[in-house]
């Protein structure tokens, strides 16, 4: 049972058909029905039901303090995945969302390095 300090989240998806959802967006294909049935089929596949791969939901047992990155462009986590997680951090000892209004699905660092030293030495310093 790992029971860590502080946590930091960067840009996670809320679920694995959010996931499927974002990767068909970035093909330009309908994301329904299609995210629903490619994740039926790799539960029959994988043999286990990965509609309940969900890290929305595993937030909800954190209880550290927690730094959730999101870039405000990215196409593959949306808005309301990153607001879903936020908002399920209910446990959390303190929460902080990062938006980096430059970025997209990509590392911070690279993209937007000021940002990303802040908001990491801040929050490893509290």
């Amino acid at each position: 049972d790992l029971q860590p300090t502080k946590v930091i989240l960067d840009m996670p998806f809320a679920s694995l058909k959010d996931a499927t959802k974002g990767r068909l967006r970035l093909m330009h294909l309908p994301e329904e029905p299609m995210a629903t049935l490619l994740v039926f089929w790799g539960s029959i596949i994988r043999g286990f039901w990965a509609f309940d791969l969900a890290p929305e939901k595993y937030v909800q047992k954190i209880r550290c303090p927690v730094l959730l990155l999101w870039g405000a462009q990215d196409t593959r986590v949306a808005v309301h995945e990153t607001n879903r997680i936020f908002s399920n951090l209910t446990l959390a000892e303190n929460k902080t969302l990062v938006v980096y209004q430059q970025s997209g699905h990509q590392s911070l660092l690279v993209h937007e390095p000021k940002l990303w030293h802040t908001s990491i030495t801040t929050f490893l310093n509290q």
